[in-house]
């Protein structure tokens, strides 16, 4: 965990201890158990920061975290239309943060801001998703919050 301290760059200051990393016993996904991915960092609006380490498709994690904490308040919540959805992730999340490690090296790049409560106009997950194209999948992890297709063509797209 102190490693993870060192290589924050891209995050505020005040939040560097704040952090809580989340271990792998309490991962449910087993894609998350497996090195190499994306880090991500979900800020909540009453203090909370939680880390995740090996994330291999950060919208769609970040929208299962969600998923399963709001669902225990409300149960109806997948019937609501975007725009209900997005008011209720403002009251309770704050901002995403989102870094990818690069697969020939130990080094973190810089955590970007996925989303910010602040500003955002939709969805984490429904934003990036508009612009993919390609799936996740067919994408490995790149340095700096990008992802680089297989092949001898290179193609990134950020966050």
């Amino acid at each position: 965990m102190s490693n993870y301290r060192r290589q924050l760059s891209g995050i505020p200051q005040y939040l560097h201890d704040r952090i809580v990393w989340v271990a792998d016993e309490y991962r449910t996904n087993e894609l998350s158990l497996e090195p190499g991915g994306a880090r991500v960092i979900v800020c909540y609006q009453k203090g909370k920061t939680l880390g995740y380490d090996k994330i291999k498709k950060p919208p769609a994690y970040v929208k299962q975290i969600w998923e399963k904490d709001i669902t225990r308040i409300y149960v109806d919540y997948d019937t609501w239309d975007e725009d209900d959805q997005l008011e209720e992730l403002k009251k309770h999340v704050s901002c995403i943060y989102v870094e990818n490690k690069d697969e020939d090296s130990d080094y973190y790049g810089k955590f970007q801001k996925l989303w910010d409560s602040s500003t955002a106009d939709a969805l984490p997950w429904t934003k990036t998703k508009s612009t993919a194209k390609k799936p996740y999948n067919s994408y490995k992890p790149y340095g700096y919050g990008g992802y680089k297709k297989y092949g001898a063509k290179k193609y990134y797209r950020r966050y």
